[in-house]
């Protein structure tokens, strides 16, 4: 089945009735003050319609139905996202992976929740960083700095020029500013350097 549906021009065009419409006319004959006959008349419903939505409480749409309900998917995205906040969770099945097809559909159906994004790479080392080791961190660093003089303090850092390894994309919380990915990157860097007091002062290179 192609991902977006195109109808033919022979196709049959199903009218949708208004759902206030809709409720008001079940909410009528379930309170016996009408029959199907008489709400058909008075809210421009089949009474077929009517007769499917006071017997079943579980209507499916029209057209191709999903593998998932849709709690099921429901409970599927927030494993995602449990996922991506370090919580594991069991994988599908290697004999029943889903395909390309359903997780664009999936995708499509969610996107007030999902998002694809281009992520970004960081080392092993880099993400087993918690916020208490650099909390920790500038506590001892305030009192190691007490009583010297701001021309004294260098801050040093350098930065790493790499080869590309790559982007991909990855399924992620709607609204997320930097997705990232963990791999162990083995390409070739170039490092630069840079020294300044706490003054304002930049050292030369």
């Amino acid at each position: 089945m192609p991902r977006n549906y195109d109808k033919g021009c022979r196709s049959k065009t199903y009218k949708k009735p208004n759902p206030t419409d809709l409720a008001n006319a079940v909410n009528a004959i379930k309170s016996k003050r009408m029959t199907y006959r008489e709400a058909q008349e008075v809210y421009g419903i089949n009474y077929s319609v009517i007769y499917r939505h006071v017997k079943n409480k579980d209507i499916k749409k029209q057209g191709g139905q999903t593998s998932l309900s849709l709690s099921e998917e429901k409970l599927l995205i927030d494993n995602i996202l449990l996922y991506r906040r370090g919580k594991k969770v069991k994988r599908f099945g290697r004999s029943n992976m889903p395909g390309k097809e359903w997780a664009h559909s999936i995708l499509t159906r969610h996107n007030d929740v999902l998002a694809v994004w281009l992520c970004q790479n960081i080392k092993r080392c880099r993400a087993a960083i918690s916020r208490e080791t650099i909390n920790q961190y500038f506590d001892n660093l305030a009192i190691s700095l007490e009583g010297i003089h701001v021309s004294h303090i260098i801050n040093y850092d350098e930065t790493n020029l790499t080869d590309d390894p790559g982007r991909r994309k990855i399924i992620t919380k709607l609204g997320t500013r930097y997705p990232e990915r963990i791999i162990n990157s083995t390409k070739s860097s170039i490092s630069i350097m840079f020294a300044a007091c706490a003054d304002g002062t930049l050292l030369p290179p």
